[in-house]
């Protein structure tokens, strides 16, 4: 089986790659692939934040290494008062939030194709791992505590949220591909942007952690 890891940010792949040992990067369309001697199956992506960025990484990832699964992980925020900085969640499910054709009758998230405005995630790749289900509300806007995100949180539930989760999750979807997620809680739900860039350092670690023994021991 290929499988294919998609992270946003260097500082959330480092530790990864420090556990998977001796690797070659490869430069795809501005996008960084690593490969690795000792797991000639496996490929991590470099994607950069953002959904477009996301999506195109995924695209690469199969398109061009044929993976059979995707994986995600990296950080997210928290809409719910439920979570504290530094947890790890299981992704059960992604929104896109930025999708909204409402003026035709759907409902926000929805695009026109499908019935359902979740996309769903093979979380039970995962499940041995005990976390905490979430679902995963996607968007390309970093929002503070506020009207616009207290409107996002009544549309959509009070999820977590990140930049790239909706760009996998529709590739993949597409695709007909599994993809599965983990993440670490980078702020908490009342926290502002700057309390993200106090990042939970050892909170990230602990999640390449789970992907590095789930993914890498299966290869």
């Amino acid at each position: 089986m290929k499988i294919g890891i998609v992270v946003a940010m260097q500082k959330e792949l480092n530790h990864l790659l420090e556990l998977a040992g001796e690797c070659i990067a490869n430069e795809i369309f501005g996008n960084t692939v690593y490969t690795f001697e000792n797991y000639p199956d496996i490929y991590v992506i470099l994607s950069g934040v953002g959904e477009i960025q996301s999506a195109m990484a995924c695209s690469i990832l199969l398109s061009t290494y044929k993976v059979d699964r995707v994986i995600n992980f990296g950080y997210v925020g928290a809409l719910c008062a439920d979570l504290e900085k530094g947890e790890i969640v299981n992704i059960e499910s992604v929104i896109h939030c930025d999708m909204d054709l409402t003026i035709f009758g759907k409902k926000p998230g929805q695009y026109d194709e499908l019935t359902t405005v979740e996309f769903a995630a093979d979380y039970g790749f995962f499940d041995h791992l005990e976390l905490d289900r979430k679902k995963l509300s996607s968007s390309d806007s970093f929002l503070d505590p506020g009207e616009e995100r207290d409107n996002l949180m009544e549309l959509f539930g009070k999820n977590v949220t990140d930049m790239e989760g909706a760009g996998i999750a529709v590739v993949c979807t597409k695709a007909n591909v599994p993809f599965s997620m983990i993440k670490c809680v980078s702020n908490a739900v009342d926290d502002t942007h700057e309390d993200y860039s106090e990042f939970s350092a050892e909170g990230i670690k602990y999640c390449a952690e789970l992907v590095y023994k789930t993914v890498f021991a299966i290869d």
